[in-house]
């Protein structure tokens, strides 16, 4: 059964969470131009959400994220995961800054709050994300009474067995939907479409390097580091293709018309090379890579952790060029309904 606690579990979950419900589309929708999420509550599913979420968050001329941290300790975890994610720290700016702020509210065990004191940033979406399902929707039902009602609250139960929620409330993790292997299928299939126009890009190029390279082996055969990294352009294309007017369907495999281009024309061309910069660059800052001008992967030092505008021409186009082989990749591959 799926847990909060588990963290692998809580990985895939905030990668299915954000495939589901990309808070971007519903704060462009509402008049946003930054999404800011409010997690109500403390556990390893968090955390991933965080995560996962501050990688793929790059989309149209949005600002960097807003999260805030609601609990009774929640100035102790903001410092904790700062600890373990530096990048997570206010006050950052160009080329380190991932989001625009990590924040900590205070409430106490029932989640009532003696002060609104939410960062003065519109609130795209509460999560409620304990390991304790009662208690998140017991915390969502008295939140609504001090913070926004009219923005989406998101309740996390392990198992659908749990009480009804109120109207209002929408419940998420449950096994059926975490297990389901449609979906599963679907999400994977994007990362899988990023390694494949990988591999054919660098085959055509060079094939001698691609012969020997740990990175080029067949998904099967590719060690989790590089899947992990593949997941990420994997689950920001559909961020991406959101950019461009295009938002797929939830859960369901990407199905592109075989007239929609990514490389043209000039303005699209760009805006998607700043997109996937930023999603990449914001991976290796989490992961605990820094600038140098000269790559040394064993120290974590990389010379494109760079704002886009310091970027070559080639630099910029090579990610976009890799798109476009992903549009066909997807195009080739037969999709599971």
């Amino acid at each position: 059964m799926p847990s909060a606690t588990n963290k692998n579990t809580a990985n895939w979950l905030a990668r299915w969470y954000f495939n589901q419900y990309p808070p971007h589309v519903w704060a462009d929708q509402h008049g946003q131009s930054q999404v800011h999420l409010v997690f109500a509550g403390f556990s390893p599913l968090v955390e991933a959400l965080l995560c996962q979420y501050a990688k793929i968050s790059p989309y149209k001329d949005f600002a960097p994220p807003v999260f805030t941290l609601l609990d009774q300790n929640a100035e102790a975890h903001r410092q904790a995961l700062i600890a373990r994610y530096p990048v997570f720290a206010n006050g950052r700016t160009g080329a380190e800054q991932v989001i625009t702020g990590l924040y900590a509210l205070e409430c106490d065990t029932d989640c009532h709050l003696e002060a609104v004191q939410v960062v003065d940033i519109p609130v795209t979406a509460v999560l409620c994300c304990a390991a304790d399902a009662d208690w998140n929707a017991h915390c969502a039902i008295n939140l609504r009474e001090a913070l926004p009602q009219d923005v989406p609250y998101y309740i996390y139960q392990a198992h659908a067995g749990a009480a009804a929620l109120p109207a209002g409330l929408i419940p998420f993790g449950m096994e059926e939907q975490v297990h389901d292997q449609v979906q599963i299928a679907a999400v994977e299939r994007n990362a899988r479409a990023v390694h494949e126009a990988y591999r054919q890009t660098l085959l055509l190029t060079d094939p001698e390097a691609a012969a020997t390279s740990e990175s080029l082996k067949p998904w099967e055969e590719l060690a989790e580091t590089y899947r992990e990294a593949n997941r990420r352009a994997g689950d920001h294309f559909a961020v991406k293709l959101a950019s461009l007017g295009y938002v797929p369907e939830p859960g369901k495999p990407l199905v592109l018309d075989e007239n929609f281009r990514l490389d043209e024309p000039p303005a699209r061309r760009e805006l998607l090379s700043r997109l996937e910069h930023r999603s990449w660059r914001y991976e290796r800052l989490l992961n605990g890579w820094r600038y140098a001008a000269v790559r040394d992967n064993e120290r974590k030092l990389h010379p494109s952790l760079v704002l886009w505008e310091a970027l070559s021409a080639s630099e910029r186009d090579k990610d976009v060029n890799q798109m476009e082989t992903v549009r066909r990749v997807l195009m080739t591959q037969p999709n599971q309904k």
